[in-house]
């Protein structure tokens, strides 16, 4: 007999500056497959240079947050460093939405 199936769901506060580490947490656990991962705020109110919330920019800047997941740049890094280096690797690589994700969602960085 086998049990039925269950998906987890993370949400609230989930944004471009830490998806990374949920990501990597999920992974660790041998979640990856059972959790879903709902991140509105963090695409819905990213708002373009005209000061307009802007969901395509939220979403492309959660998109270059996955693919720098993806690429492994920051497994390992002490999550306390997370967001610092995350930053700096956005700057020298250029990404564009998710340092402007992140100037508005940790302005005091």
């Amino acid at each position: 007999r086998t049990q039925p199936s269950a998906m987890i769901a993370r949400a609230g506060g989930l944004d471009q500056g830490n998806i990374i580490l949920n990501l990597q947490d999920v992974e660790k656990r041998g979640l990856s497959e059972h959790v879903l991962f709902l991140s509105g705020s963090a695409i819905n109110s990213i708002k373009n240079q005209a000061g307009r919330p802007d969901p395509r920019l939220g979403a492309e800047a959660m998109q270059e947050a996955l693919d720098v997941h993806r690429s492994g740049a920051l497994a390992g890094g002490p999550a306390a460093d997370h967001l610092r280096a995350l930053w700096a690797l956005a700057e020298r690589d250029g990404r564009r939405a998710l340092l402007e994700a992140l100037r508005q969602r940790y302005p005091e960085r």
